[in-house]
């Protein structure tokens, strides 16, 4: 498993952004953003941060966020004064610049897919903490034996790796101080018994291998740090609501094995869905600067607005070099919002309406499209069991996801006829499930379940229950999965995104009941420091001249009329009368830390740019 580095720091595209920090991040080939750039840029970028790497400096704590070649590691060479260096990823091989660098604590070889040699380690006296990721190449971790103070290694495939392989590890006899170790790669001579060395470690995670010996179930019995990390995962759980509202907690069971266990909404798991560990709210008062960008192409312009937070100090999410800077504004206000966040005059108009005129990206609300199945005529029973039969007999996630597939290939009407004729088949046999459940056969919250899952066994199954409903086997239950009971409306949905529900009997009947009813307030009941900002822009007209303006403003989850209101209320407590607007930006900002563009406009036109700029941005919003 991978660690986060401990020292991301301020993420800097070109040297003539650093400021002397001691912790710094740095894009040294900025491809990054998902923005085109030229190639010869992105090596004069390259070259810039090569020469600025050439002299010592004062950064202690460096991650290279980027693709890293042998050509930028050798540039580090003078950087001895590092603490700790992190390489996201790159066909590095050569790891010599390294060797001076003896008061490197920490380091993080990423992506390590070229790396074959870790020999030049073995002067890092003073490191505490290695990770490598990636090295399908490696083999030889011998080098490793000579890290002393060595006390976190962790070897693992990365997020798309393939596990690879190692010589041996006998490496780890000597590490006596060993506070954690992770290893993924096999051991070809399927020899682990080194690790019983490692009795003082407090967490020891190793990837079973065929044949391996120690086996793997002696050395967690031998290893009081493979127990502990059992019964850490065991305690680890990650609650998740599906489309459908089904409430459920992914977890670890005792062979390690990851399960999905059904659970109502409680209070743990409200805490954990609506405020995500590791994130602090920002509630108080808030500054930093907003960037307006520009970029064209033959037939577009684009504009965006990009939120720098700088008090509280959090991760800078830059606007790509690819784009201009036409002007910034300073901004400051509460966390809560209101937020004022641009205000620029503009030029006399004739028909101010134009100026939002031919913005594709604009948002517009859309009330939820809800179809009702009722109105449709239910399929035959012979087609109807036909289609049920794509659930191959089981009621679970996979065997829903290929019935919604079959289902989808039907088109929309079928999909909303089998609809109808499910809800009168579940409804129809749900009395003898309440009767199970009354007699203990089946969990009374798992009632709608138990329903899903007799129809989608099929019509044998399906018919001896509805005759004899002591005939159902509790084993339909064992991978039963709620979303079954909406398969019309999951396969609807992949025809047409916009609708938000098929109404059928049984759908009515689950809306009704408790678990729905908790499953909502879950889902709208919102941490009151959690802001959820959404940006408005308005025309006002401010002593007789126009300006434009944006805000951040939190109005909840509602929409429509109600975001409206507040939108232009945001807009005219900062002064002026509106004259046009509000324009609304697609998404929101779920946490203003995690603030980047926040606003863009994008215009099919030809229009030479200095015109352009002329009518839409004449002026410096600060």
């Amino acid at each position: 498993m991978g660690r986060e580095h401990e020292y991301a720091g301020r993420e800097l595209l070109r040297p003539e952004q650093y400021d002397g920090e001691e912790t710094v991040a740095v894009s040294a080939w900025p491809a990054a953003n998902g923005e085109h750039r030229r190639r010869s840029e992105r090596l004069a970028i390259l070259d810039e941060w090569i020469a600025f790497f050439g002299t010592p400096s004062p950064v202690r704590h460096l991650s290279l966020t980027c693709r890293v070649t042998d050509v930028l590691l050798g540039a580090l060479a003078p950087q001895i004064q590092l603490e700790s260096l992190a390489l996201k990823w790159g066909p590095y091989r050569d790891l010599r610049a390294l060797e001076e660098m003896e008061d490197l604590r920490c380091l993080e070889l990423g992506g390590a897919s070229a790396l074959v040699n870790l020999s030049p380690l073995r002067h890092l006296t003073q490191l505490r903490k290695l990770e490598v990721s990636n090295a399908r190449a490696l083999t030889d971790y011998a080098p490793l034996a000579e890290l002393s103070e060595l006390r976190f290694l962790n070897v693992h495939r990365g997020i798309t790796g393939a596990r690879s392989n190692a010589d041996s590890l006998d490496f780890v006899r000597g590490f006596a101080h060993l506070d954690e170790l992770w290893w993924d790669p096999r051991v070809t001579s399927a020899d682990y018994s080194p690790l019983l060395h490692l009795t003082s470690a407090k967490k020891v995670s190793v990837t079973p291998m065929k044949g391996m010996t120690p086996a793997h179930v002696d050395l967690e019995w031998a290893l009081p740090g493979m127990r502990a990390v059992l019964e850490e995962r065991a305690a680890h759980r990650i609650p998740v609501i599906s489309s459908t509202g089904e409430v459920a907690v992914l977890t670890t069971d005792v062979t390690s094995r990851t399960v999905w266990v059904a659970a109502e909404p409680t209070d743990e798991i409200d805490e954990e869905w609506h405020f995500p560990p590791g994130r602090e709210a920002i509630t108080a008062a808030v500054s930093g600067r907003t960037i307006r960008t520009f970029a064209s192409t033959a037939r577009t312009r684009t504009e965006r607005f990009w939120l720098q937070l700088e008090s509280p100090q959090t991760s800078d999410q830059s606007p790509p070099l690819s784009e201009s800077v036409v002007a910034t504004f300073p901004f400051s206000g509460d966390a809560s919002g209101p937020i004022l966040v641009w205000d620029s005059a503009l030029p006399a108009c004739e028909d101010i309406a134009d100026f939002f005129s031919g913005n594709t990206d604009a948002w517009t609300y859309s009330p939820p499209l809800r179809l009702d199945a009722t109105h449709e005529a239910a399929l035959p029973d012979d087609e109807f069991w036909e289609l049920v039969g794509a659930f191959g007999g089981r009621a679970n996630l996979m065997s829903t996801y290929k019935a919604v597939a079959a289902l989808a290939t039907r088109g929309e009407q079928v999909a909303l006829r089998w609809a109808h004729a499910f809800s009168d088949h579940a409804l129809r046999v749900m009395p003898r499930v309440e009767a199970l459940a009354a007699k203990g056969h089946v969990p009374p919250d798992r009632i709608f379940e138990a329903v899903g899952a007799i129809v989608v066994a099929g019509r044998t199954t399906y018919g001896a229950i509805l005759a004899d409903a002591d005939s159902f086997d509790r084993r339909l239950l064992r991978e039963a999965a709620l979303d079954v009971i909406f398969t019309a409306q999951l396969a609807v949905r992949r025809l047409r995104p916009e609708v938000e529900s098929v109404t059928t009997p049984l759908s009515l009947l689950w809306d009704s009941g408790p678990a729905a009813q908790k499953t909502r307030r879950l889902l709208t009941e919102r941490d009151p420091s959690f802001t959820r900002m959404h940006c408005a822009r308005g025309i006002l007209r401010i002593d007789g001249q126009l300006h434009e303006r944006l805000v951040l403003v939190d109005w909840g989850d509602e929409t429509d009329e109600h975001s409206t209101t507040h939108a232009i209320a945001a807009l005219k407590s900062f002064g002026g009368h509106l004259v046009a607007g509000p324009e609304f930006a697609e998404g929101a900002v779920n946490h203003l830390a995690n603030a980047g563009a926040v606003f863009h406009t994008r215009r099919r036109s030809s229009m030479p740019v200095a015109e352009y700029l002329a009518i839409y941005a004449p002026g410096d919003g600060g």
